[in-house]
C-alpha cells in the first residue's frame, strides 16, 4: 500500500495566519511618549500625573474640534497556495553526426544549438531534469557516439544554458569510457554548483546519500535515479559505488533481494523526508513502444514504497503513460480526462512515464523502424495541495518534441513539434536512412497511438 505521510501544508497556513492577525492590538497603532514609552500604555509614570496649582487661574482660548485620524484595519493577506511546475527530457543520445555537428573549426564543441528551440520551454519550469544518457568525459578522452559514447565538456555548459536543474547519469552508458569517465564528468560538474547530479558517484558517501532534495514554492520534492545495468561493463573496483544502484531483471528472483531492498530503501527515506517523491529508472525494451515485464514489476514496487510520479527512458522511443493505485494500473487512455481541463489525481495515485523516448538522437541505423526514435516528450506536471492540504498531482501531460539533423555546422536542433512543419520535415536528413521521409502526419500517428490526446 502505497504510504502518505506528506505534509499538510493547510493546517499549515491555517497556523501562520492565525501567529501573524491574531495577535493584533491597540498597542500596535500607539505613539511613543517622550521618554520612549507608548502613551498608549496602561501603566502610569510620576511624570505622567499632573496635579494642578492652585494659585492657577484658566485663561479662556479657543479650541477646534480635532480632525479623527484614520487607523487602517490590518488585512488578512492570503497566504500563497503551494504549487510546483516540473518537466524532463528524455535521451540525450549523441551519436557520430550529431557530435560532428556540433565540432567547432577550432576543435571545440558548442552543443547550444541542440537546446535553441526549446530553451525557452525548459527554462520556464521551476524544476527541469535531463536523462544524459552520454557520459561527459572530456575530449582528452575522445568524443566518440555508438558504441562506446562520449561528449566533449562543453555539454555541460549546454544543459545548464538551456534551464536543466537535475542531470540524471544513471545508464547503460555510464562506465563507456571507464572509471576515468566518471571521474572527469563529476569533476567537470562541479563548475556547476547549482546544478544537482545524480546516477554516478565519486564517494561511497555520495552514493550512499544518493537522494537529491528541492524545496521551492512551498513544496519539497525529492528524486532518485537508477539504471537497469551497464551494458556488461563491471564497476570498477575501487569504486563500486560509482553508478547505481543497479536494478535487477527480475526483482522478484531468488538472490535479489538485497538489491531491492537497497533501492527500496532509498525511496523509503525520500518518502520520509519529502512531500513528493519522483523515481526516475533507466529501463526497459530499446525501440519498443510498450512496457515489459519487468518494468510493470518494478513500477508496483516504486508504488509500495511510497513513489509518487516515475518518469522512464532507455528504450528511445515513447512508451505509454499509466496510473496505478492500490488495486490496478490503468493506461490513462483508459481515463476519461477532458483534454482542456486540469487532471487533479488522488494522494493515493502515482502517475508513470514509461519512457520519454530519445531528446535528440541521429540513429546509425537504418529502415523506416528508426523515423520512432525522432520522435520524443517532455512531461508538463504540476504540483499542488488537494482539499486535506496533501502534495498531489494537479495537471499533468506531456510535450511532443522532434529531433531534426542535417548535415553542416550547428544544425541539428530539437523542436517542439507544434513548431515544426512540412517543408522542415522534408528537410530532415533521417529520411536518408530510414529510406523514407519523415511527416508531421507520422509523428502525430505514433503519439495519438501510445499517448492518446493527452500530448500537446
Amino acid at each position: 500500500m502505497k504510504k502518505k505521510h506528506k505534509t499538510n501544508y493547510r493546517i499549515l497556513a491555517l497556523l501562520m495566519a492565525f501567529a501573524l492577525f491574531g495577535g493584533c492590538t491597540q498597542a500596535g497603532n500607539e505613539t511613543p511618549g517622550d521618554n520612549g514609552t507608548p502613551t498608549g500604555t496602561a501603566s502610569v509614570t510620576q511624570s505622567a500625573v499632573k496635579t494642578p496649582e492652585a494659585t492657577a487661574t484658566p485663561t479662556q482660548t479657543s479650541t477646534s474640534t480635532p480632525t479623527p485620524t484614520f487607523t487602517p484595519t490590518p488585512t488578512n493577506t492570503p497566504t500563497p497556495v503551494p504549487e510546483l511546475t516540473i518537466t524532463m527530457a528524455g535521451d540525450i543520445l549523441l551519436h557520430t553526426g550529431v557530435e560532428n555537428d556540433c565540432l567547432q573549426a577550432d576543435g571545440t564543441y558548442d552543443y547550444s544549438s541542440i537546446f535553441a528551440n526549446t530553451k525557452d520551454f525548459i527554462s520556464s519550469f521551476d524544476v527541469a531534469l535531463v536523462n544524459q544518457e552520454v557520459i561527459i568525459g572530456g575530449s582528452e578522452l575522445g568524443v566518440s557516439g555508438y558504441p562506446r559514447f562520449n561528449a566533449g565538456f562543453e555539454l555541460a555548459d549546454a544543459l545548464a544554458d538551456a534551464g536543466f536543474d537535475v542531470i540524471l547519469h544513471a545508464t547503460n552508458h555510464a562506465l563507456d569510457k571507464g572509471k576515468t569517465g566518471i571521474l572527469n564528468c563529476l569533476e567537470n560538474w562541479e563548475r556547476f554548483p547549482d546544478i544537482d547530479v545524480l546516477g554516478i558517484y565519486l564517494t561511497e558517501q555520495d552514493a550512499e546519500d544518493q537522494i537529491v532534495y528541492i524545496e521551492k514554492n512551498g513544496i519539497r520534492i525529492s528524486i532518485l535515479n537508477f539504471t537497469y545495468g551497464t551494458n556488461g561493463i563491471s564497476v570498477p573496483s575501487s569504486m563500486p559505488w560509482a553508478v547505481g544502484p543497479l536494478l535487477v531483471n527480475t526483482p522478484n528472483a531468488e538472490g535479489k533481494e538485497g538489491a531491492v531492498k537497497k533501492i527500496t530503501d532509498l525511496i523509503d527515506k525520500a518518502e520520509a523526508n519529502s512531500d513528493f517523491t519522483i523515481v526516475c529508472p533507466h529501463w526497459g525494451s530499446e525501440y519498443s513502444t510498450t512496457q515489459s515485464a519487468n518494468q510493470r514489476e518494478w513500477n508496483r514496487i516504486f508504488y509500495d514504497h511510497g513513489a509518487d510520479l516515475v518518469m522512464g527512458t532507455h528504450s528511445h522511443v515513447v512508451q505509454p503513460m499509466v496510473i496505478v493505485n492500490n488495486e490496478t494500473t490503468l493506461n490513462v487512455l483508459k481515463y476519461d480526462f477532458d483534454r482542456d481541463q486540469p487532471k487533479e489525481l488522488r494522494s493515493d495515485q502515482m502517475l508513470v512515464y514509461y519512457s520519454l523516448g530519445n531528446f535528440v538522437n541521429w540513429t546509425e541505423e537504418s529502415g523506416e523502424k528508426i523515423l520512432k526514435r525522432m520522435v520524443g516528450g517532455m512531461p508538463e506536471i504540476t504540483l499542488g495541495l488537494d482539499d486535506n492540504g496533501e502534495v498531489v498531482i494537479k495537471d499533468f501531460n506531456v510535450r511532443a518534441v522532434v529531433t531534426h539533423v542535417a548535415t553542416g555546422r550547428n544544425l541539428v536542433s530539437v523542436y517542439k513539434l507544434e513548431d515544426y512543419n512540412e517543408e522542415m520535415a522534408r528537410e530532415n536528413e533521417i529520411a536518408n536512412r530510414a529510406g523514407t521521409e519523415l511527416t508531421i502526419g507520422y509523428c502525430k500517428e505514433l503519439l495519438n497511438s501510445v499517448w492518446g490526446d493527452l500530448w500537446r
